[in-house]
């Protein structure tokens, strides 16, 4: 399938597909799109029947840009002022070079695809184009210290939109070895011990299920095991790690090549979660969870 590549055709191509037929996939200039793609390659049962690569261009350093103050560091180390004109030609150099990258692995997969510059500010550009999406993927850099604004107050804005689960990817999918899941409360968090189970079969990878305190019961571990035996899994190794503090659970994890997470939006611990995102090495995926175990 030809990408659309201008904003017009793309948001065309957008409004003609059905509900929950596409995974956002937010594309970082400091992060390889790659490895997002090839995580999305593991979805299970096809959930989507297109991407949507998404590109923003930050509105408020164009803003920025407009000011006598700002300046520009060439690389030479001397300053210079800052005009927008230059800083847009910058933006859609990146824009297109996203869009190559993008294209040509999404082409390699055999993943349909389109593409999309917006121009705004980030957060709301991604939950705007996410909105009746099965997924967003935001791709992140490798450390804690290019996460580029992922605080507690964004987790609470994406948990609140419309999407079924939020996946953060980076190159631990490629390094790690196991998937991983971590249960903070118990019964009532199968949907993500499910997207768990489908994701270690997709990708043949080993499951571990952590518990919090008091999470792990007899009829939970039982279905854990039958579920995974269904799924033709090894027996998942179970582990309980009592009050899961973001290290803690970076310690449990460390050579997870996924980390699975019920969304914040039924926990409400939006802070532990940019304090996990920020100790991990792993990609981290959100699932919303059931109303209902």
């Amino acid at each position: 399938m030809a990408a659309a590549r201008g904003g017009a055709d793309a948001q065309g191509r957008r409004m003609s597909l059905p509900a929950r037929a596409r995974i956002v996939v937010a594309l970082d200039p400091d992060a390889p799109s790659e490895v997002a793609l090839d995580i999305v390659r593991h979805l299970p049962e096809g959930a989507a029947s297109e991407l949507l690569g998404l590109f923003v261009e930050d509105a408020r350093l164009l803003a920025h840009a407009g000011s006598a103050l700002a300046r520009e560091v060439v690389l030479t180390g001397l300053e210079r002022p800052l005009e927008r004109s230059t800083l847009e030609r910058q933006m859609r150099a990146q824009a297109e070079e996203q869009r190559r990258r993008f294209e040509s692995a999404a082409a390699r997969l055999g993943l349909p695809h389109a593409f999309h510059v917006a121009r705004g500010e980030r957060l709301a550009e991604l939950v705007r184009e996410a909105v009746n999406a099965e997924a967003l993927v935001v791709t992140l850099a490798a450390r804690a210290a290019a996460l580029r604004g992922w605080t507690a107050e964004a987790l609470h804005e994406l948990a609140r939109a419309p999407l079924r689960s939020v996946l953060f990817a980076r190159e631990g999918w490629v390094t790690g070895r196991r998937i991983v899941t971590l249960l903070p409360r118990g019964d009532g968090e199968r949907a993500s011990l499910r997207a768990a189970i489908r994701f270690a079969r997709a990708s043949r990878s080993p499951l571990t299920v952590l518990f919090g305190a008091g999470a792990q019961t007899p009829e939970l571990t039982q279905w854990l095991q039958q579920a995974a035996l269904a799924a033709g899994l090894a027996a998942p190794i179970l582990l309980s790690v009592g009050e899961p503090a973001a290290p803690r659970l970076a310690g449990a994890a460390r050579d997870a090549r996924l980390v699975v997470l019920p969304s914040p939006r039924q926990t409400g611990d939006e802070a532990w979660l940019d304090a996990a995102l920020g100790a991990l090495q792993a990609p981290v995926l959100l699932v919303r969870e059931e109303t209902r175990p």
